[in-house]
Parts: C-alpha cells; sequence; structure tokens
C-alpha cells in the first residue's frame, strides 16, 4: 500500500534512498574524481549494495545527471531569491555574482562534484554531453542585457543584500 506516494509516484522511503546515493555521488565525485565515481564507489560511499542504486537508476549516467540537475537548481533558486529582492540592474547583477558565489562557497562538495561531472562526462566523440544541452553562463547574460537594455545606471542600492 502507498499511502505516501508523491508525485513522482515514488514513496516517501523511496525519496529518501534517492537522496542518499544523490549525496553519495556527490560525496564520491567531489572527493575522488569522475574517473573514480564508479557505481560500486558511490555505493561502499553510501553503505549499500550497488544493486540498490540500480534499483533507483537506470545506470551512471542517469545518476550523474541527477546530480547536476539537482545542484544547478538549489544555485537556481538561491540566485532568483537574490534577484527578487533587487529593484535595479546593477543590483541585480551584484546579487547574481553573490548568491552564485556565496553557494559555491556554502556547498562546496556539491558544486566540485557537479562541475567535474559537467566537464568530465562525454559522448563517444569527446564532447562533454551537458555542455552540449544548456549555456552555463546563460542567466549571467541575461542579467547583462537585461540591464543594458534598461539602461540601468542607478547609484543607490536598492538590493537587500548589497551594503
Amino acid at each position: 500500500m502507498r499511502t505516501d506516494s508523491r508525485p513522482t509516484g515514488r514513496t516517501f522511503v523511496e525519496e529518501a534512498r534517492r537522496r542518499q546515493i544523490i549525496d553519495a555521488a556527490i560525496v564520491t565525485v567531489a572527493e575522488r574524481g569522475y574517473a573514480n565515481a564508479s557505481l560500486a564507489q558511490i555505493a561502499a560511499t553510501a553503505g549499500i549494495s550497488k544493486s540498490v542504486i540500480s534499483y533507483h537508476f537506470a545506470g551512471k549516467e542517469e545518476l550523474l545527471r541527477e546530480v547536476v540537475t539537482q545542484v544547478y537548481a538549489e544555485c537556481g533558486e538561491a540566485v532568483e531569491a537574490a534577484l527578487g529582492a533587487c529593484d535595479t540592474w546593477s543590483d541585480r547583477l551584484a546579487a547574481f555574482i553573490t548568491a552564485e558565489l556565496d553557494y559555491m562557497r556554502h556547498n562546496r562538495h556539491k558544486w566540485l562534484a557537479a562541475s567535474e561531472i559537467v566537464i568530465s562526462h562525454r559522448d563517444e566523440s569527446g564532447t562533454p554531453l551537458y555542455l552540449k544541452a544548456r549555456d552555463e553562463t546563460q542567466g549571467f547574460e541575461w542579467v547583462l542585457e537585461e540591464g543594458r537594455r534598461a539602461g540601468s545606471s542607478a547609484t543607490t542600492s536598492t538590493c537587500a543584500s548589497r551594503p
């Protein structure tokens, strides 16, 4: 009986196990590097068998994709929250940079793991898989471009995150 199912169709326990595996993948990649982050090593870090990972993820690629997705989503949420407190584009630019750097500083293992995966996980031709699908500078460029369009040159700070 699944009385505690999530919108994903997974139970609370299944979601907790997936979170445990993702956290173990983050630790393993951040501490050992992408090349040494096998499913067996991730399982050892989590204190589970490799078959448990296979039950929750289709394979290493899906697990690593989930690590990148979750880390970038968390960082994006932190940046969006900081931008929401700003009225001018110059404040938004400063808030964007500050929030992203704060996220990196306070979530070092997560950021290292996601960066290692993005840089190292490649297709057969050697192209980084995650760089084919997205432009990592897109959010930053959006803030710059919108500021240029608005002609922002405010000298007073209205952003809660700026001194």
